[in-house]
């Protein structure tokens, strides 16, 4: 899947993925940007930068080391996501404070979840969650829900998978790009996750079957 992505991303514009970056520095009214290449330094110059580095849980003035809580290197106290407490102490984590799944819907389970068993503890008892979704709103666009298969290594299961290259309707808008695949649970059939990377998949996706015939 991160082959057909880059893949198509790379159609567009440079894709350096695996890049690490060294150091960049203003000259005149450009950006040199110093990094790291399979394995030799390259520096390139542009008239822009956009840095995208994600979020950090606002934590740093709760001194939450003084409250027993065990933290992990982001300094977010380590928590069970079935029940969003914090080891056995009476404190429970919900939304983008846990640096967890920073999306709305995970927060609402969450939520859920962490006020119930923060009003009837000490009876902490695991919340349902809905199935995990994710989509990243580029071109291609990238979908993933339930598990994936960085999560499913080393369970029995079956994939199934399809090419967008050579599928009608992409060849005629000529975005015939990018893979969809799914995986089940080999020995009950259980649907467990899929993961898309596709151009403009709204334009298929949400087309709808005809009515068809008996005859």
């Amino acid at each position: 899947m991160r082959d057909a992505a880059r893949a198509a991303l790379a159609e567009e514009l440079p894709c350096d993925p695996d890049a690490r970056v060294h150091g960049l520095r203003r000259e005149g009214d450009e950006v040199v940007v110093r990094f790291e290449q399979d394995g030799r330094s390259v520096e390139e110059r542009f008239e822009r930068v956009l840095a995208a580095v994600g979020r950090r849980p606002n934590l740093a003035d709760l001194d939450l080391e003084r409250a027993g809580l065990t933290l992990d290197a982001h300094g977010v106290p380590r928590f069970d996501r079935r029940t969003m407490q914090c080891g056995d102490a009476p404190v429970f984590l919900a939304g983008d404070v846990g640096h967890d799944r920073p999306l709305l819907h995970e927060a609402s389970d969450e939520g859920t979840i962490a006020g119930e068993n923060a009003a009837r503890f000490p009876d902490v008892r695991p919340g349902a969650r809905r199935s995990p979704l994710a989509v990243v709103f580029t071109d291609p666009q990238l979908a993933m829900v339930g598990e994936s298969w960085k999560e499913l290594r080393g369970r029995d299961v079956v994939q199934g998978e399809v090419s967008f290259e050579d599928q009608g309707r992409s060849r005629v808008m000529l975005m015939n790009r990018g893979r969809l695949h799914v995986y089940a649970d080999a020995r009950e059939g259980t649907f467990l996750g899929a993961e898309m990377a596709g151009r403009a998949p709204s334009t298929w996706a949400t087309c709808s079957p005809g009515p068809t015939s008996s005859g």
